[in-house]
């Protein structure tokens, strides 16, 4: 999902949104938001490949255009596998630049942590174009985060990015009543982590009761 201020929606148009990606103009930007497949996928490496094949097709019809391509890659690409070697192709034929690798931030979190298992890893980036419109990049722990994923942001100076043809809108804030749809980011974890072991212990008990009762009729069958 690509979320963009209203106050530029004069300027921004969708270009692309397939199931793995969306492409997006706001000014002279061209933002590209990814969600590459998982270990175990099937044709992993081909959905790879055909999706890159397709973003530099998109890129090359933006050649003036300030390019962040950000999201989940599903890879480490610090370390050597068939996947990674696709993605720093892609990256070299690109001539885009790693965000995270641009600022001295120490001891920099992993992107990806789960706590249950014990495995954390680096699979999210945001890579760009012009290195030097990057001011910051980080990643968040949250307390509200009910994701496996930490959040990643970047900061960037942009220069021009209106059209002087093309207003930017100018809205006032809305005078309506309070929004009362829910936020994930509001929720008690703790009470959320109660409700699901408890859930998922009943299930397994639940579970345990009807293996026991088929093999006990399994039984009878047998026994005459």
């Amino acid at each position: 999902m690509t979320l963009v201020n209203r106050k530029l929606q004069n300027i921004t148009r969708v270009v692309c949104a397939e199931e793995r990606y969306v492409i997006v103009t706001v000014g002279n930007m061209l933002l590209i938001n990814v969600y590459l497949p998982c270990v175990g996928t099937v044709d992993r490496q081909f959905t790879y490949d055909a999706l890159f094949c397709n973003l530099l097709s998109w890129i090359d019809n933006y050649p003036d255009h300030m390019l962040i391509l950000g999201g989940d890659l599903n890879v480490d690409i610090d370390k050597i596998c068939p996947v990674s070697t696709l993605v720093n192709k892609f990256i070299f034929d690109c001539n885009l630049h790693r965000c995270d690798t641009l600022f001295n931030v120490g001891n920099t979190l992993s992107t990806y942590y789960n706590e249950a298992l014990g495995i954390e890893s680096n699979i999210d980036y945001f890579l760009v174009n012009d290195v030097s419109s990057v001011l910051s990049f980080s990643v968040l722990d949250l307390e509200t985060n009910l994701s496996d994923h930490r959040p990643i942001t970047i900061s960037c100076s942009m220069k021009n990015i209106t059209n002087a043809n093309v207003p930017v809108a100018h809205e006032k804030s809305p005078t309506a009543g309070p929004n009362l749809q829910l936020r994930w980011d509001y929720a008690n974890l703790n009470l959320y982590r109660s409700v699901i072991a408890y859930k998922c212990k009943k299930t397994a008990v639940y579970k345990h009761k009807l293996t026991a009762s088929d093999t006990s009729k399994t039984a009878k069958i047998t026994k005459k």
